[in-house]
């Protein structure tokens, strides 16, 4: 049977297919493994299953007698770095990580194994410090959504991240993730949407945070983009009428 698209890998995440998504995990091409494993919203079993496929994998690959010629062993050092690589970010993405297990991962030399680390809740402040200032655009992307990323460090992500050897300017999509965090400081979203109107970046996210505070939606209620306006005024509406 076909292994599914990349948008039917989207719906089987989303509706919570694990049959499907248990296909995907077996895959023989770590293309299709990499791809599921940085899914956000993966369910945990799912998880849980592939660090146990790619542990046998790389079990089954440790030998006492090396592979018969200079090839064959190039192709089993290549094929033991994608299962590391899946498994590790498989590991920093267990909800019952620990605070220990995530620091040693964080020194991997893999960003997608670091951005994993970033997003978990359970990494402890040193080692979110650490990613925040040596991490590139792709690990600060994963802090902005940590749900347990501590308000001053928040307030170092409003700036944003410009990657100067890749010509990548991340700002719009660190901030926007910012303000989609429901753990983001009031004073940060009312920071970042200051930072924001003047860049003329979307801000409807911001508006529909809960944290916002009342003063910036009254702001952005009276903006000129009448998307963000709405927004602003709808979450306004409702904490009206949930404190009448």
């Amino acid at each position: 049977m076909a292994l599914p698209s990349y948008r039917d890998l989207l719906t089987a995440v989303a509706s919570g297919d694990l049959a499907t998504l248990r296909r995907v995990a077996a895959s023989p091409d770590v293309g299709d493994r990499l791809q599921l494993v940085l899914q956000p919203e993966l369910p945990e079993p799912i998880i849980e299953e592939i660090c146990e496929l790619e542990s046998s994998a790389l079990a089954a690959m440790i030998s006492p007698t090396a592979p018969d010629g200079h090839a064959a062993l190039a192709i089993a050092e290549v094929d033991a770095a994608a299962h590391s690589l899946v498994l590790c970010i498989a590991l920093a993405r267990l909800p019952a990580a620990t605070p220990e297990g995530l620091a040693a991962l964080a020194g991997d030399t893999h960003k997608e194994v670091r951005a994993a680390v970033a997003a978990h809740p359970a990494a402890e402040r040193d080692v979110l410090w650490d990613l925040l200032r040596g991490g590139p655009g792709e690990v600060w992307l994963a802090l902005a959504e940590n749900p347990a990323l501590p308000g001053d460090f928040a307030a170092r992500l409003v700036d944003g991240k410009w990657e100067y050897e890749d010509a990548i300017d991340y700002t719009p999509a660190v901030r926007e993730r910012l303000a989609r965090n429901p753990s983001t400081p009031p004073s940060v979203l009312a920071s970042l949407a200051i930072k924001a109107r003047a860049c003329d970046e979307d801000l409807t996210a911001l508006a529909a945070n809960p944290n916002t505070p009342d003063s910036t939606l009254e702001a952005l209620a009276c903006g000129a983009d009448r998307f963000v306006a709405a927004a602003a005024t709808e979450e306004l509406t409702v904490r009206w009428r949930s404190s009448a």
